[in-house]
């Protein structure tokens, strides 16, 4: 039986290149060899991807860069980009996301297209995470999605690149266990590691769960206390535990915290939820 303790036992994390004190801090915060994946809020900051890896690789960290296909140039910006995140940072893994803009950049526009281009594997980069959403997406049908994921697993699996699934957060374990059951019937093995935001005031999560385009689950937000009041993550996750048992084929691979409040305060809450759970610090 999957314990709470096992889901934490290798988590992974993120930080904004806008976040100068996560970063400076996070040799403090987290074990050597943690995955950080390094997010990429604009076109205008994605420039500072390139340091946040190096630096975190130079910490003894994992570094994975969001790869946002609507936010680059083109195939040529692609290739430069991968190019330098493998020769300076050893990236080997990245996620791929399509982006939020309505009109690309470039030519890109999906992440299937940077699957395609041939430099994923031409730089090195052997594993790639692809999004899944628990409470569906905000533009496509669910037809659409599952058609979606059919072709990027496909497509990475031919050259060669192992693939993961990373969902997006949500504040109910119900849509995340239908996702991963919907995923299983359709064949896919693959690892998916369910994404929850990390400990945060209330108000603060209900901010960003409008920008990401959350769906009911937020509504749960609103009837557990007063805004200010901080919300951890372990009532989902007990929930999904409880789940898990009755489901083998669930086999799901850990927990990805986004922090919206801050790095440290997702970590110190792992840590103090690991050692409730008999595992060190």
């Amino acid at each position: 039986m999957t314990t709470m303790a096992a889901l934490l036992r290798e988590y992974s994390t993120e930080v904004s290149p806008l976040d100068r004190e996560s970063i400076a801090g996070v040799h403090k915060f987290l074990p050597p060899a943690s995955e950080v994946f390094i997010n990429s809020p604009s076109i205008e900051a994605s420039h500072r991807q390139l340091y946040v890896a190096r630096y975190l690789r130079r910490a003894g960290m994992i570094p994975v860069p969001h790869i946002v296909a609507r936010d680059i140039p083109g195939l040529q910006a692609l290739e430069n980009t991968l190019a330098r995140l493998a020769g300076d940072a050893g990236v080997d893994r990245v996620l791929l996301l399509a982006g939020d803009r309505g009109i690309p950049a470039g030519e890109i526009y999906s992440s299937l297209q940077v699957i395609e281009s041939g430099f994923l594997h031409k730089y090195g980069i052997r594993n790639v995470w692809i999004s899944a959403y628990p409470e569906g997406h905000p533009r496509m049908t669910p037809s659409q999605v599952r058609a979606a994921r059919a072709e990027k697993t496909i497509a990475a699996t031919q050259r060669g690149l192992s693939v993961s699934f990373l969902t997006q957060f949500c504040f109910d374990s119900a849509p995340i266990i239908n996702l991963v059951q919907e995923i299983r019937s359709a064949g896919m093995r693959s690892a998916v590691r369910i994404g929850l935001a990390g400990p945060a005031k209330r108000a603060l999560l209900l901010k960003y769960a409008r920008m990401c385009g959350i769906g009911p689950s937020a509504d749960r937000l609103y009837s557990m206390g007063g805004f200010n009041e901080s919300v951890s993550p372990e009532g989902v996750i007990q929930e999904v535990l409880a789940a898990l048992p009755s489901e083998p084929r669930h086999n799901i691979a850990g927990v990805h915290f986004f922090n919206f409040e801050s790095l440290a305060a997702t970590v110190q809450w792992a840590r103090d939820t690991r050692c409730r759970e008999g595992l060190p610090a």
